[in-house]
């Protein structure tokens, strides 16, 4: 509200109005990006969700239509903060790729088109419960999947007339969304990972840093290689030029 403004002194005197400046209701204190809570994640949690999103923030960098986020809150009723959720992972297409602090369906005009939780003993039944429903008849949702980082079991859910149904896994364990036209599958270390349609894993910048260190080593390895070579080279095709000299001294002397 306008503060009280100084008084008139005269005819030519301009009147000083400050205002203070008042937040909409829809920001940060209606609706926070936390809700103060402790995470409880563990290590293993916490190193699995950081590895998916990297790798589907970097899979879908060239899309700017494809949202790709995660572990913040997601508001999907306007006016009442207590209606909300964070899930683990989401993806959303046709929005713009930009920062979000939180994620408000009405804004967005859509839910996320596909979301993946990973579960623990303290949030199990409220990732089968709660959340697929919620997901399912107010999300609608497109799919939904699971992982259970500690029996290494993994769960799908394609939304298919209007209720969730398990997705089959293939030949390779591995479950296919139709959504990212992404394979979805465990590896031998108890991983949760990504894989293109025709196979080949995501790898994380980590492991593409390792790989390329590793194929550095193996060049520099393979050019000392090649320099020792041409060494042993030179020196035999001087030792052949002097056997070749001394053959036509010996020739020349008959």
């Amino acid at each position: 509200m306008p503060m009280k403004a100084k008084e008139n002194i005269g005819i030519n005197e301009i009147r000083q109005v400050h205002f203070i400046t008042v937040k909409k209701p829809d920001d940060e204190l209606l609706y926070p990006t936390s809700d103060g809570k402790p995470m409880g994640e563990t290590e293993t949690h916490v190193i699995q969700l950081a590895q998916l999103l990297e790798c589907l923030r970097t899979y879908f960098a060239s899309e700017p239509d494809v949202y790709v986020s995660g572990n913040n809150m997601m508001y999907y009723e306007e006016g009442n903060p207590r209606k909300k959720v964070c899930p683990d992972i989401y993806v959303t297409l046709g929005i713009p790729k930009r920062e979000r602090r939180s994620y408000k369906i009405w804004i967005e005009g859509k839910a996320p088109d596909f979301i993946l939780e990973l579960l623990s003993g303290e949030t199990r039944s409220r990732d089968f419960g709660f959340k697929k429903r919620l997901y399912q008849n107010v999300f609608q949702t497109k799919e939904y999947f699971l992982y259970d980082p500690d029996t290494e079991a993994l769960y799908g859910y394609r939304l298919t007339e209007s209720r969730y149904r398990l997705v089959r896994p293939d030949a390779n364990h591995r479950l296919f969304s139709s959504v990212l036209r992404l394979l979805f599958g465990v590896d031998a270390q108890g991983w949760l990972r990504i894989y293109r349609p025709d196979g080949t894993v995501l790898k994380t910048q980590q492991e593409l840093a390792m790989e390329n260190n590793e194929l550095t080593a193996e060049v520099i390895e393979l050019s000392g290689e090649v320099a020792n070579l041409s060494v042993r080279n030179a020196f035999l095709e001087e030792q052949l030029a002097r056997m070749q000299s001394e053959l036509d001294r010996l020739r020349e002397e008959r």
